[in-house]
């Protein structure tokens, strides 16, 4: 056997002056649409210093923010019926007002802030993630994550990574303090440099155990620290290093340095924070430091079985609608059928039935389904009955009802053989769908189709169905890896898989995980930090971490987090990252199972490296899908009929 080598690329997410954090990133994100006003939620996703370091303002992304110390209460925009969230802001070099920066380019003053104009009436490409003044106050640029760059009033242009085939997005930027220059960062920890902007390093090669939030420059320009989610603190040039508060447990969102550089402000989503060095606690939206959570029991500890729901005709799939009340899940039967179940009183009722279009047979059938944010539309996708390819389709809901009459044909991919179809799906809180694609079936990939950027088999697929452009049936978010490159097609975000089956992402922290099947010997689960696209698993060249073909190449290969052999069962279904409330022992962990020996599994990991893996005591026949209900707890489904609740004992 030959060992393939690991790469883990930690996503950085990164501003200056300005901080936009993790969960300004997220927010951001959120289309821009009219019916966007209803997304904005209140967490804190920015935090900018004072110039005389005595004081800080805290944003929330619903509009709300708080003034503490030195920087004076001047009004906010809660309550005024946000377009898009706020990502971030910035206090005046007077001290004496403050900007505040929206998803889609808006922008809104307080005090002696003055509006020099916004990006708020602009068709953007990409959401705006932050912003930042120039050192007179009398400008500002505005950072888009496509690498876009707005200037107003006295900020000057010095280039933008626009037109750069980005690897990850631009998520935020700082200026010189000559205000000649300015850095942008990507998610992945890449720095661009333009004008006086000198580079010093970055992340993007290091294995971080979380995702850089952001970047401050030093008051000389010859510096710069990176903060890690987890407080870590990173420092190139002249930066000298504060404090870190790492590998607590302890998630932030936002920070603020102090002009001094001798200080900073750390802060959790929920508005939690942790002042380290000469930075003065000045208050908080939520009282107190940061809880730091008891460290989780061993796997081996957690109490696990399972409890029948309801039976079905060959169940596959399960998913909450949003708005819907908890008690509510739908079912997708194999056959074509999607189902509304009323756990409370078990009441049940039809929602679609498109036997007529598909057959459920062998691998075949109904695949998967998810709703729009909204939970007004329905995606499904199955394999056709004439030919065997996939399709993925939406309807409109009336109700608790999709509407045949208004089913709408997004994608089709050949299938030359009947077998590795994926079809796992999921619509993000951004509206982005996302789809698994298998890599054409027969065995060993006779195509070598899942190291092909020219085809959809054997990858990861995001596209963007609302508002598609022309006569197209979606749009390609402007962040996909390969939208620029060369005979590639634009709507991979990742490729070199056999036949992913089943993928998630985690609510908390955005990763992705991916269970992909094997050929005839080992088992993979896939990690990708958040906001990382562009990810080769190796396919078909590996097999897990074994070389499976010599004479295929697979450029940049990332091995796997987890591989089994087929001596623990022989096709894996993968899982969701558990975030629920029923079964504390097991926050944080990833769950999987095997369709052959009904195993389910729990892992554990630190910076894309598993830490510990075992099986749980509950298990079950032909698992094909573990997901969760509006409650954050898992739905295990057996295709032999039951699904069932996985709960403590």
């Amino acid at each position: 056997m030959l060992a393939r080598g690991r790469f883990t690329r930690a996503a950085a997410v990164v501003t200056a002056m300005v901080v936009v954090g993790l969960a300004a990133v997220l927010a951001a994100l959120i289309a821009t649409a009219p019916s966007a006003a209803a997304a904005v939620s209140s967490r804190v996703v920015g935090m900018a210093s004072a110039p005389d370091g005595r004081g800080y303002l805290v944003i929330e992304a619903d509009g709300t923010a708080h003034s503490y110390g030195s920087v004076p209460d001047l009004g906010d925009q809660a309550g005024r019926g946000l377009a898009a969230p706020l990502v971030g802001g910035a206090v005046t070099p007077t001290g004496r007002g403050y900007w505040l920066f929206a998803a889609d380019g808006g922008v809104f003053t307080h005090g002696d802030a003055r509006f020099l104009g916004s990006a708020g009436n602009l068709p953007l490409v990409a959401p705006v993630v932050g912003g930042a003044p120039t050192p007179s106050g009398r400008g500002y640029w505005l950072f888009a994550a496509d690498g876009g760059v707005f200037t107003y009033g006295d900020a000057r242009f010095f280039g933008s990574a626009g037109n750069l085939p980005l690897v990850a997005p631009v998520v935020g930027g700082a200026p010189t303090p000559s205000g000649r220059g300015y850095w942008l960062t990507a998610s992945d920890g890449g720095v661009f440099t333009y004008g006086d902007a000198r580079f010093f390093g970055s992340a993007g090669n290091l294995a971080l155990v979380r995702p850089v939030i952001g970047i401050d420059a030093t008051r000389t320009g010859r510096g710069y620290r990176l903060f890690a989610s987890d407080g870590g603190e990173f420092d190139y040039g002249d930066a000298r290093f504060i404090s870190s508060v790492a590998n607590r447990g302890v998630l932030f969102s936002a920070f603020a340095v102090r002009p001094a550089d001798d200080g900073h402000w750390l802060m959790t989503p929920d508005g939690h924070l942790q002042q380290s060095g000469l930075a003065p606690r000045l208050g908080a939206p939520a009282p107190g430091p940061p809880t730091v959570p008891p460290p989780a029991p061993p796997l081996g500890q957690v109490r696990t079985r399972l409890v029948p729901i309801a039976d079905f005709v060959g169940p596959i799939a399960v998913r909450p609608r949003p708005g819907e009340p908890a008690a509510v899940l739908y079912v997708a039967e194999r056959r074509g059928r999607i189902v509304r179940l009323d756990r409370g009183s078990g009441a049940r009722s039809q929602v679609l039935d498109i036997q007529q279009l598909t057959t459920g047979e062998g691998e075949r059938g109904l695949l998967g389904f998810d709703f729009a944010p909204s939970g007004g539309l329905l995606y499904v996708v199955y394999t056709r009955t004439s030919d065997g390819f996939v399709v993925v389709a939406e309807y409109r809901m009336s109700g608790a009802t999709a509407l045949p009459g208004t089913r709408r044909q997004l994608l089709i991919i050949d299938q030359p053989f009947p077998n590795h179809n994926g079809g796992d799906l999921h619509v993000t809180t951004d509206g982005l769908l996302w789809l698994s694609s298998g890599d054409g079936g027969s065995g060993g990939d006779p195509q070598e189709n899942a190291q092909n950027l020219g085809t959809l088999l054997g990858k990861l697929i995001r596209i963007d169905p609302r508002d598609p452009p022309g006569s197209a049936a979606y749009g390609i978010p402007p962040t996909n890896p390969f939208r620029t490159t060369p005979e590639a097609r634009a709507e991979i975000w990742a490729y070199g898989l056999r036949n992913p089956w089943r993928i998630s992402f985690d609510p908390v922290t955005g990763d992705l995980w991916i269970g992909d099947v094997g050929q005839g010997s080992f088992e993979e689960i896939d990690y990708q930090p958040a906001g990382v696209g562009g990810r080769n698993y190796g396919w078909s060249r590996f097999e897990g971490n074994s070389l499976f073909d010599p004479n295929r190449a697979a450029p940049g290969a990332v091995g796997p987090i987890h591989t089994y052999s087929h001596a623990q069962g022989c096709s894996v279904t993968g899982g969701p990252v558990y975030r629920g409330t029923a079964i504390g022992g097991l926050v944080g962990t990833y769950l999987f199972a095997d369709f052959c020996s009904g195993t389910i599994w729990g892992l554990r990991h630190q910076g894309g490296v598993a830490t510990e893996v075992r099986p749980l005591d509950a298990s079950a026949t032909s698992i094909v899908e573990l997901a969760t209900d509006a409650r954050g707890e898992v739905v295990v489904v057996s295709l032999a009929g039951t699904i069932y609740q996985l709960v403590a004992g």
